[in-house]
């Protein structure tokens, strides 16, 4: 059973690495020279350079909020309002 198991988990985890590299929308090849560009319409869809400028939907590349082909948030405004809510939820315990 642990060998299943472990090889299951090795083709589920080969079958995720190929669909980051992947533009969900038109099937351009991603790969490395490119941050994961990703948009949420309730699932999160990985899609290529072209396809997110295009996007009427937000999507994240390299840590900034993006809509459009244009910054709504830097990575570093994003980073400062995930530690004021972390720190928000800590003071609550």
């Amino acid at each position: 059973m642990a060998l299943a198991d472990s090889l299951q988990r090795k083709i589920v985890a080969n079958a995720e690495k190929e669909c980051y590299d992947i533009c969900e929308e038109c099937g351009h090849h991603i790969g490395d020279k490119w941050s994961p560009r990703c948009r949420t319409t309730g699932w999160i869809t990985y899609i290529c350079k072209e396809c997110a400028d295009k996007a009427d939907e937000e999507y994240m590349m390299d840590g900034a909020l993006w809509r459009n082909g244009k910054m709504l948030k830097s990575k570093e405004e994003i980073d400062k309002e995930r530690e004021e809510v972390e720190k928000e939820l800590s003071d609550e315990d």
